[in-house]
């Protein structure tokens, strides 16, 4: 694969939940070869009614896509945009898909994606990322996305750089927002403080993340995980900001009737990723020997809340 842009490109996007669907589509309106890997419901459902995005950036109707079970030929691209508690599980029936020249980028919530995928495939061209977007998928074909956000991505070592580069480019041409960094540990760890303040709390309370601020002690709950998170990180070589968690909370609270993946989560009744985020954050603090008090408090709520509903995850 050389220049992306000077023809189509196969993609194969690894989950098709509101995140996959949405980027789909923004490239399938780009003119490339777009394959979803979904569960047999999904993919039947995408197979018999197309693809609907609802976006402010204008809508996406696609009749006919593509989608799998299983995909049997190999991809220029592969998005991993599944819950991230199915990634371990997913990469086997990735192999297929993946060939010499193939870039494979997690998308995902928490730490450990693109550990999992380098271990898999240690020549491949991994590249990492991140994404903010509001959008969630209202029928297995219909998609509402609500606001623009972006996109992360960076090199995930150093020789991951060129094909960092094409994916961002590619992404762009697509209409993507989508910004190039060179330390993509750190991006990841400050969605990680993120979703650890806010995913955690709206899920377990069942209110909108601005509700969970406006009352009494819920800033201080946010900035005090945040802050737990932030020292992990800092045991683990990742250098963030000491004012990271106050600019985070900050920009949060202007966000007025926000919800967040782990609600939508919840009341769908899927499993909640309280793994590759909480469960992440202990098990690094329990090496470092840090505590985390209340990272331990929400992820036993979260667990419990697993516990109760057993659904596959992808």
């Amino acid at each position: 694969m050389t220049t992306m842009q000077s023809r189509p490109v196969s993609i194969l996007i690894a989950g098709a939940g509101a995140v996959g669907c949405t980027y789909g589509a923004r490239l399938l309106n780009a003119g490339h070869r777009v394959t979803f890997l979904a569960r047999d419901a999904t993919v039947a459902d995408l197979r018999q009614h197309g693809l609907t995005v609802r976006s402010i950036d204008g809508d996406l109707v696609f009749p006919t896509v593509d989608a799998t079970t299983q995909p049997s030929e190999h991809a220029d691209v592969i998005l991993l945009t599944a819950s991230a508690n199915a990634t371990a599980a997913l990469i086997p029936r990735l192999a297929p898909a993946v060939g010499p020249n193939t870039i494979l980028c997690s998308l995902q919530n928490g730490l450990g994606n693109e550990a999992l995928i380098e271990s898999a495939w240690p020549e491949a061209n991994v590249v990492g990322g991140v994404a903010f977007i509001g959008a969630r998928r209202l029928a297995p074909c219909i998609i509402e996305h609500r606001d623009q956000g972006h996109v992360t991505i960076g090199p995930w070592r150093d020789r991951d750089l060129a094909a960092a580069e094409r994916l961002h480019a590619l992404l762009t041409d697509a209409g993507i927002r989508s910004r190039l960094t060179d330390d993509i540990r750190v991006a990841i760890w400050k969605k990680l403080l993120w979703n650890l303040a806010f995913n955690t709390t709206s899920a377990l309370s069942g209110a909108w993340v601005h509700e969970v601020l406006d009352v009494e002690g819920g800033e201080q709950l946010c900035l005090d995980l945040m802050h737990e998170a932030r020292a992990v990180a800092a045991a683990e070589g990742i250098q963030l900001p000491a004012d990271l968690p106050d600019r985070i909370l900050r920009d949060t609270a202007n966000l007025r009737w926000t919800t967040t993946s782990m609600s939508l989560a919840r009341e769908a009744g899927d499993l909640l990723e309280v793994e590759p985020i909480a469960g992440e954050v202990l098990r690094r603090a329990a090496k470092h020997d840090i505590e985390v008090p209340l990272t331990r408090a929400v992820a036993v709520l979260l667990r419990a809340w697993n516990k109760s509903r057993r659904r596959t995850a992808i």
